[in-house]
């Protein structure tokens, strides 16, 4: 809008003036992009990144499901072989602790 020069513009028709001349701005910007080549295929490319980001999510659930059952397993794995070996001293223990009561028996 065109003032005249002898004219006071007021804070809140500049303020108009100004939210009008970015609104047409916007709306330029938008139909210039509308019109770019890259633009036409952005919805290719954004589900080419959704499908990708989904692959890469059942990906990274995967490999952590089979990590942690692994875990699982080399725990229970070391747990089991833990518990072997106590069984075994306890048995050595209790062979050693007969032996050595037959032996110094008085017969």
């Amino acid at each position: 809008m065109l003032r005249l020069p002898s004219s006071q513009p007021s804070v809140a028709a500049a303020g108009q003036d100004l939210a009008s001349a970015l609104g047409h701005l916007a709306t330029a910007l938008g139909r210039w992009v509308a019109l770019q080549p890259t633009a036409r295929d952005a919805g290719v490319y954004a589900a080419r990144m959704r499908r990708a980001s989904a692959d890469t999510l059942d990906g990274a659930g995967a490999w952590a499901g089979a990590t942690a059952t692994r875990a699982r397993e080399r725990g229970a794995h070391a747990a089991s072989a833990t518990r072997t070996g106590v069984i075994n001293l306890v048995l050595v223990a209790v062979l050693y602790w007969w032996l050595d009561r037959l032996l110094t028996s008085d017969g």
